[in-house]
């Protein structure tokens, strides 16, 4: 599929997956409900994108970047800025300068699919655990979890954390090599 015509679908599959919660969901049932189906509609969007990107020969667009182009009011506007930094700033470096695996799969090599499935609600703010798919296989421990809240009417990625990683999660992550780049460790050209 075509990278135009899979960002329209992947916009139009966001539309259907959200369209029964164009308002704020009602009860924790309707809550975890909506918030599922946007996390696996993203998922379903990305995974194919960054697949193709890690095979040789693939188109050198950064997913990350496709996403946050294709599905800009999916990700909340700082995390959304530091991902933008963090991207731009390897591309003027020498050396691994911005986090080195994929924000929203955990991975360096990604699988073909992520499932989203339990879902959690703490204090307004819902948490998805989401297993990739490799060869078929579930992986058993969830990959990555990504934090959202509903804003605008609609959700979005807060912030995404990582299986028992202390790191505080890709917003700490982030934050702090964008500290260690304004302090001249960036190893820039």
């Amino acid at each position: 599929m075509k990278s135009s015509i899979r960002s329209r679908f992947c916009g139009l599959l966001v539309v259907l997956a959200t369209t029964n919660v164009l308002s704020a969901p009602k009860n924790r049932e309707s809550m975890e409900t909506s918030c599922h189906q946007f996390v696996q509609a993203f998922y379903d969007c990305y995974a194919p994108i960054a697949d193709a990107s890690a095979n040789p020969g693939a188109k050198s667009e950064s997913p990350v970047l496709h996403a946050l182009t294709a599905r800009r009011d999916s990700v909340i506007p700082r995390l959304r800025q530091l991902l933008i930094e963090d991207e731009s700033a390897q591309s003027k470096a020498n050396e691994i300068v911005r986090i080195d695996y994929d924000p929203f799969l955990f991975s360096q090599d990604p699988c073909e699919r992520y499932a989203a499935e339990k879902v959690t609600i703490r204090n307004d703010r819902c948490f998805v655990e989401v297993h990739a798919i490799c060869q078929r296989q579930r992986r058993v421990k969830a990959d990555v979890t990504p934090e959202l809240g509903y804003q605008n009417a609609h959700w979005a990625f807060l912030d995404f954390h990582y299986g028992q990683s202390s790191s505080g999660g890709l917003l700490n992550n982030l934050k702090a090599l964008q500290r260690e780049r304004t302090q001249g460790h960036g190893g820039a050209k």
